[in-house]
């Protein structure tokens, strides 16, 4: 009997370990990843997911905070991160060419002359952004320059409680990517009471990047040679124009 069960373990042992998930994470940055389960998860996690599967691959996609992402990636947690930039996490394999580009942008209310300009544009304001978010640290400056000015909230209340500071002036400015503030004023029909005050830097091109723990140049690679077959079948610019990125 033990030796008819010995090879049986052996045999589910390996289906598990083939049926294993690649665990990918992007932070809640709609258009680029958004929510896992939904006809819009976002380019990154549309685009990744086609190339992988093509190779038998099955995912296991989740939102996580960025800078949960690039702890979790640096470590070896997950196989590959969703949007990011070399210089975020420059260990990491990354694909040969950005996938996109993301531009940090200011918003403030209609009335509110601002115009960025330089940092001393913040003297005197109230500037939000989401805590552990690419868009704090790329304000680590004004917190620097300014303390005090800078205000973090949790990724738990994210935009919605950013949005409703703003409106009643609990801050005055919203740190954001150009493309996620846009949609979310778009999707609640806020047009009128926010506006694009401008951007605060340069656009951040965008990429994926993979694990160096384990089969990161492997996954790299599938996803370089990937991306030319979705440019070549004309998916490429479908999902480009179904998310409205560059």
């Amino acid at each position: 009997m033990k030796s008819k069960i010995f090879p049986l373990v052996l045999l589910m042992a390996a289906g598990v370990a083939q049926a294993a998930e690649l665990r990918l994470r992007g932070p809640d940055d709609y258009p680029f990843t958004g929510t896992p389960g939904t006809d819009h998860p976002g380019f990154f996690v549309e685009a990744t997911e086609a190339i992988l599967a093509s190779h038998g691959e099955q995912t296991d996609y989740k939102m996580v905070p960025w800078n949960a992402m690039i702890a979790g990636g640096e470590s070896g947690l997950y196989d590959c991160l969703l949007g990011i930039h070399t210089s975020e996490a420059p260990d990491l394999n990354f694909t040969s060419e950005a996938w996109t580009v993301m531009s940090p942008h200011l918003f403030v209310r209609t009335e509110d002359p601002l115009k960025y300009e330089d940092l001393s544009s913040f003297q005197s304001r109230r500037v939000g952004v989401i805590k552990g978010s690419r868009m704090e640290a790329a304000l680590e400056p004004l917190k620097k320059f300014k303390p005090g000015q800078l205000k973090a909230i949790s990724d738990n209340a994210g935009m919605d409680e950013l949005v409703r500071q703003l409106r009643f002036g609990e801050i005055d400015v919203i740190a954001s990517p150009q493309r996620e503030m846009l949609n979310y004023i778009k999707t609640h029909d806020l047009g009128k009471l926010f506006r694009d005050a401008g951007a605060f830097t340069k656009p951040v091109p965008l990429y994926v990047a993979c694990s160096n723990k384990r089969n990161g140049p492997e996954l790299v690679e599938w996803l370089n040679q990937g991306r030319m077959e979705l440019m070549r079948s004309g998916k490429w610019r479908e999902l480009k124009k179904k998310y409205d990125v560059e």
